[in-house]
């Protein structure tokens, strides 16, 4: 029991490690990109791949990076140029 504890804990420990990798990137992303921004405010921003891309490949924008990412670059930068693209869904229907 003890042993199957141990690893149920470090299984844990390492996904919410990567949870934090995740986030520390995220916004790491967005520091850069507003730096770009207001060092050329004409910058004009594309931000590609918003579905999750598994097997089988979905159209599922739930919690995606770029969106939020998107979304908080707006709200920083009013007039700024922001399009999506992404193959897999039709963005005029998911944004």
């Amino acid at each position: 029991i003890l042993t199957s504890s141990y690893r149920t804990d470090s299984s844990s420990s390492v996904i919410m490690k990567a949870r934090e990798v995740n986030e520390r990137i995220a916004d790491d992303v967005y520091k850069f990109v507003s730096r770009c921004i207001t060092t050329n405010p004409a910058t004009k921003v594309v931000l590609a791949g918003l579905a999750f891309k598994g097997k089988p490949e979905t159209n599922d924008i739930r919690d995606s990076f770029a969106i939020v990412l998107g979304q908080k670059l707006q709200y920083s930068f009013a007039d700024l140029q922001l399009e999506y693209w992404d193959p897999s869904i039709n963005i005029t229907e998911s944004t």
